[in-house]
């Protein structure tokens, strides 16, 4: 399937960035380099998990899953600064034929195509988002006199499912008097 050659790139490209996200320097040490193997191997196990494989074929699955992660890691090494954006051409990864085949075997060049333009959308949106791993969010800056209202995204709904109904507050009135008859 595409979704398991797209975790397959992506896994690559993680081994790739760790380093950078560590901030280690372009000539890291080997406990520093030991950090980051360390951390890409459990993040490994917790795909793996994530992938939910049959009990019985979990270890052929985790197997072929590390033999295809090794063609896609051998390709960012080879090629460490293809720029994301750039499409890659066929020679370069892996990628675009795997998905071709199984994209449409019976239009290959499309297919190829798709899948190139495909690749870079992940590694760019991909490197951005590894990028911003353990950086604070921006904050929002409110000017005075400014309300911010909590999202009301299923705030009025129950654990249930069912709407949450409360009695709603009565429309205060202007101090008017009151019209007699």
């Amino acid at each position: 399937m595409v979704s398991g050659e797209r975790l397959l790139l992506i896994a690559a490209e993680v081994r790739r960035l760790l380093p950078r996200a560590f901030g280690l320097s372009r000539s890291p040490r080997s406990e520093e380099l030991a950090l980051c193997d360390g951390f890409y191997a459990e993040f490994l196990e917790a795909l793996g998990r994530a992938l939910e494989w049959p009990f019985a074929e979990a270890e052929t699955e985790a197997e072929a899953f590390r033999k295809d992660l090794e063609i896609y890691a051998g390709w960012r090494e080879r090629n460490p600064a293809v720029p994301a954006a750039r499409k890659a051409s066929r020679n370069e990864s892996p990628f675009p034929d795997r998905c071709a085949i199984l994209l449409d075997s019976g239009m290959m060049d499309q297919a190829r195509r798709a899948a190139a333009a495909f690749q870079s959308d992940l590694l760019r949106l991909g490197t951005r988002f590894f990028g911003q791993l353990g950086r604070l969010a921006p904050q929002r800056r409110i000017s005075a006199g400014t309300r911010v209202r909590p999202a009301r995204h299923g705030a009025d709904r129950r654990r249930d499912g069912k709407r949450d109904v409360r009695p709603s507050k009565p429309a205060k009135r202007a101090n008017r008097p009151r019209h007699q008859p």
